[in-house]
């Protein structure tokens, strides 16, 4: 089994979206969004991908966007991937299809980034 291990230096770290500045809330319901993909993406199990949704809810909230504003493109996630009333549904086997799911669209998302060049 592959484990991956990732370490975050909270000093040099910070939970901070300082590389972002004037852009649309379109784009930052993006980025939650495309975080909690790329969390997706690289944990198997259900358990560190709840961590880490709730790490990128406080990187949003310590930023000043609303719990509200939060919630909304989170549940939006989960409905893009077919995964209804996710706070009580939201097991190891509901996890792996959406995460099958979200790598079937990366994997397209990819070939289509290659067609264009």
């Amino acid at each position: 089994q592959l484990r991956t291990i990732i370490n975050h230096d909270n000093d040099i770290e910070p939970r901070g979206l300082s590389f972002i500045s004037d852009h649309s809330l379109l784009m930052y319901s993006t980025l939650i969004q495309a975080c909690l993909m790329c969390a997706a993406l690289i944990r198997s199990k259900v358990s560190d991908f709840d961590n880490k949704r709730r790490d990128v809810q406080i990187v949003f909230l310590n930023n000043g966007y609303s719990i509200n504003f939060i919630k909304e493109h989170v549940e939006q996630l989960f409905q893009n991937f077919y995964i209804s009333n996710w706070k009580s549904n939201l097991n190891q086997n509901t996890y792996d299809k959406m995460r099958e799911e979200i790598i079937e669209y990366d994997q397209q998302h990819q070939e289509m980034k290659i067609k264009q060049r």
